[in-house]
């Protein structure tokens, strides 16, 4: 999960330090009793199913604020790290555009029936285009 990895870049190294430095200032953690309690915890953090979470996390709260083609980088950085049927990566994408952008994809789209998250990316992506040359 190199994508949300890279989100989180250095946290699993910093996560158990807060630990070590607890136990050389003498406090006491069942944490650090035995390495099955740390490994248990770490994984508890750090495994592939909270990678997920973290990677469902960023798409819900990921929003263009930029251009599409920049929040269309960041989604499928995010979006390949999860295994969502493009109906469902479709709907997370639409909803975090701009809303003058998902007002104007509902016309590009309303008659088309498109099944792919590659096919629907580019019609947000040439209406932001065209929005800014408007401006």
């Amino acid at each position: 999960m190199s994508g949300v990895k890279a989100h989180d870049k250095g946290q699993p190294k910093k996560w158990d330090q807060i630990y070590f430095e607890k136990l050389l200032d003498g406090a006491y953690e069942p944490i650090l009793e035995s390495w099955d309690a740390l490994e248990a915890a770490f994984l508890c953090n750090w495994s592939d199913a909270a990678a997920a979470q973290v990677a469902e996390r960023c798409l819900r709260d990921l929003k263009q604020s930029r251009a599409a083609s920049n929040y269309t980088t960041d989604f499928r950085i995010i979006a390949s790290e999860l295994e969502l049927l493009d109906a469902a990566l479709i709907a997370a994408f639409r909803q975090g555009l701009k809303a003058e952008v998902r007002s104007k994809l509902i016309e590009f789209t309303l008659p088309k029936n498109i099944t792919t998250l590659d096919k629907f990316i580019s019609t947000p992506c040439l209406i932001d285009n065209m929005l800014f040359e408007a401006h």
